[in-house]
């Protein structure tokens, strides 16, 4: 279905288409985020309602404290993993705008048959031999279609809420296929000397996309708004010859959008970032595995530290049943 490539009018100018601070203990080994959600809060130091966990270094016993079971967080910090599907649109997304940034254009083919329209219902466009040639000139180069056609604006503002809804519906009356670039250009009746409030309008055919990009409807806006203001140089008719003159010199160019490059750089830099920060970072590496961790059941006091018979290291009374270090049984 077509669609509209801009407009403007003579009143309005041109319109285009296309401090919260979270705080853990100074030794904290988590506290990390991920996904949205607070991590196991873990610190040397005791905190109210934490749980209290031993493991042994050089045969001496080290506290951690935690408000969650440290021997199973890395299992369920596994599941962080699968935040990786949040970034597959977005990375479709950067990976679109990268090849569109590259955009080569290709002339329609099978179009010789469609004949170009200038329909002047307001006398407003004369000597139009010109501007049919330089519309037949932008055809030749691109296998595109232009049409021309003006109206009143007794035409179409009683019945329709914009030019663009007008010209929808003119382009699916008018036009028999997709190939087509339709102008509407609208005035009111207007006495010498007096404000002339025009309006235009692009329509587009669908397989016009691969040559009228949003970069290149942006500057054929542009240049339609501008020679259309400059009344006093170029008569409507002459104006629309300009467009078409220099749009065929640079339509069919090979379009590298540097903005658009530059944008999906930033992009890919930022949900890379975002991706590590929130999936792959897991902040302070403890100094303990999961598996050495055992619970002491302390009730909130300090825990009891004992010394082995045999080998004289040090053990959690009322946690170790064997000697952590020798292995020999603890009698209690």
């Amino acid at each position: 279905m077509p669609h509209s490539g801009g407009g403007g009018s003579h009143s309005s100018g041109s319109h285009s288409s296309g401090g919260h601070s979270s705080s853990h203990s100074s030794h904290s080994y988590g506290g990390s985020h991920s996904g949205g959600t607070r991590g196991p809060r873990t610190s040397t130091s005791y905190f109210p309602g934490a749980r209290t966990f031993v493991y042994y270094r050089n045969q001496n016993p080290v506290f951690v404290y935690s408000d969650s079971d440290l021997r199973t967080t890395s299992k369920i910090g596994k599941l962080r993993y699968l935040l990786l599907l949040f970034y597959i649109p977005f990375i479709f997304a950067i990976v679109g705008l990268a090849l569109s940034s590259f955009h080569i254009p290709m002339s329609l083919k099978g179009t010789e048959q469609n004949q170009i329209i200038i329909e002047d219902n307001i006398d407003v466009l004369d000597h139009t031999d010109n501007l049919l040639e330089a519309m037949n000139t932008f055809k030749n180069k691109t296998g595109i279609t232009p049409a021309l056609i003006t109206v009143d604006k007794s035409e179409w503002e009683p019945y329709y809420e914009t030019l663009e809804n007008y010209a929808y519906e003119l382009y699916l009356n008018k036009l028999p296929d997709e190939t087509y670039l339709l102008i509407v250009y609208s005035e009111a009746e207007h006495e010498m000397n007096s404000f002339n409030d025009w309006d235009y309008e692009l329509m587009e055919g669908d397989d016009t996309n691969n040559i009228l990009t949003s970069s290149v409807n942006v500057e054929l806006n542009s240049k339609i708004y501008d020679y259309l203001l400059t009344s006093s140089r170029y008569s409507t008719s002459e104006a629309f010859e300009k467009v078409f003159v220099e749009e065929t010199k640079i339509v069919m160019k090979k379009n590298n959008v540097w903005p658009e490059l530059f944008m999906a750089l930033f992009m890919s830099a930022f949900i890379l970032f975002h991706m590590y920060f929130m999936v792959f970072f897991k902040g302070r590496k403890p100094q303990y595995k999961p598996e050495e961790l055992k619970e002491v059941m302390t009730n909130g006091a300090k825990p009891e530290i004992g010394k082995c018979e045999y080998c004289g290291s040090a053990y959690v009374i009322g946690t170790d049943l064997n000697c952590p270090h020798c292995g020999a049984s603890i009698m209690y």
